[in-house]
């Protein structure tokens, strides 16, 4: 497990992390004020000890962030729709702040 592998320094549109943990097991404490790409965490509002890491994940964290809780899912979104919820949190969320000049993302800019 390589749990720094989001501070690569060429990284600079998105991060993606499973899990934070209080004690530094998943992501060191050190790690979060050093995140300044724009970051959406999204918890089930079901989810209670995920929504408390993710609130204290979200207050350690730089740049633009911001948490979103789906109503009434749980763990890993198994409800019907929740997933779904997710999938549009993120869709929007990547939509607004992807960097535009990405050859994939011009080339669909270019098409629209």
């Amino acid at each position: 497990m390589q749990p720094v592998s989001a501070l690569r320094r060429d990284v600079k549109s998105a991060v993606q992390s499973r899990a934070f943990s209080r004690d530094g097991q998943i992501l060191p404490l050190g790690v979060l004020p050093q995140v300044k790409a724009p970051t959406l965490l999204i918890a089930g509002g079901a989810d209670s000890g995920v929504i408390e890491l993710n609130q204290w994940a979200l207050e350690g964290l730089g740049g633009e962030k911001s948490i979103k809780i789906v109503p009434g899912a749980t763990h890993l979104f198994p409800e019907p729709g929740a997933f779904e919820a997710v999938i549009e949190l993120a869709a929007a969320w990547f939509e607004r702040h992807l960097v535009s000049d990405h050859p994939i993302i011009a080339n669909r800019d270019a098409r629209r």
